[in-house]
């Protein structure tokens, strides 16, 4: 006798196979420690917290005829448009009459697959550079929020002449010294630094870089592990590193390699957010009405979701692009 093949029984199965799998992957996972999490109940939206509040000002004992002065906020907006997603495998119908378990197995293995999706999007919108709420690209050399042109990106010719543009330890330790005092430098639209106090780093690496990386800011090696690499050890202990095949110039694992990101931890504001309108709802057609499962004897299994990753806050995340 076949296994009861109720829709509800085996919609359960699914689901919970999911997100049994989306839960376990989450610690290994980029995305969740440099994105926030942003419902959004529209299509597209419109975000306009942006402009950063004053630094407090002297009251008492204070000259002049205003004892109070306000300041108006400047008037910043980011558009975010969602997309919907969707991800749909198909079985034979009697594989699951046979062992439902493998509905539940199958339904982990897209949620692992969501879980790297997430992180391969993000690399991907990286690459398209879209324009930040200031209106300049989200990597530009041409954030004027201060009223002054900053940067958070960087061009750096290397010894190496060819992809994967791979540093040395040396030049590596060139790049992160620029790169940490660029990021501690950078200023809201008041002039007030940002990432001020920050003593903690991520950075996102495609695996050519591993190597180096673990190199120069490796906590385990001692600071008298100093040998032909040409690292000093003075980024030890400093930088959280994330490792990405998807860390290239396009986001895909075919694009070039010659960058890295750097992102300040422990801020207010992340870099980057997910916007989510529908969270992946997965469902399956065992035991309904389906033409699929009736006829042609196929289970189908689909999630569906409407999000998208976009650009939050420039001024905590630089990027370092090789030559």
């Amino acid at each position: 006798m076949g296994y009861p093949t109720t829709s509800e029984l085996m919609t359960a199965i699914v689901e919970k196979g999911f997100y049994d799998s989306v839960a376990a992957a989450a610690n290994e996972r980029i995305y969740p420690s440099i994105a926030m999490t942003i419902p959004q109940d529209k299509l597209v939206a419109n975000y306009v917290s942006f402009g950063s509040v004053p630094e407090p000002t002297q009251l008492s004992g204070k000259s002049g005829a205003k004892l109070r002065e306000s300041k108006e906020l400047k008037d910043y907006k980011l558009t975010i448009t969602l997309l919907e997603w969707e991800d749909t495998i198909d079985l034979p119908r009697v594989v699951l009459e046979s062992n439902p378990a493998v509905g539940g197995q199958k339904a982990g293995q897209m949620g692992a697959k969501t879980n790297v999706f997430f992180d391969k999007r993000m690399f991907v919108q990286f690459g398209l550079n879209p324009n930040s709420y200031d209106t300049a690209a989200f990597f530009s050399t041409t954030h004027a929020e201060s009223g002054s042109n900053q940067i958070n990106t960087q061009s750096t010719n290397i010894a190496a002449a060819s992809s994967p543009f791979t540093p040395t330890a040396a030049e590596l330790e060139t790049s992160l010294t620029s790169l940490f005092a660029g990021l501690k430098g950078l200023t809201d639209d008041q002039g007030t630094p940002v990432n001020e106090g920050v003593s903690r780093f991520t950075a996102l690496i495609h695996p050519q870089f591993e190597w180096v990386f673990r190199q120069v800011t490796d906590p385990t090696m001692s600071a008298q592990s100093v040998d032909s690499s040409g690292a000093t050890g003075k980024f030890r202990g400093l930088v959280d590193v994330k490792v990405s095949a998807f860390c290239t110039a396009d986001g895909t694992t075919a694009g070039t390699v010659d960058r890295f990101y750097l992102v300040a931890n422990n801020v207010a504001t992340k870099p980057i957010a997910l916007f989510t309108q529908v969270p992946w709802a997965v469902k399956t057609n065992i035991g309904t009405d389906s033409d699929a499962w009736n006829f042609d004897h196929l289970c189908l299994i689909t999630g569906y979701s409407i999000w998208e990753i976009g650009p939050w806050d420039w001024k905590t995340i630089f990027r370092q692009v090789y030559t």
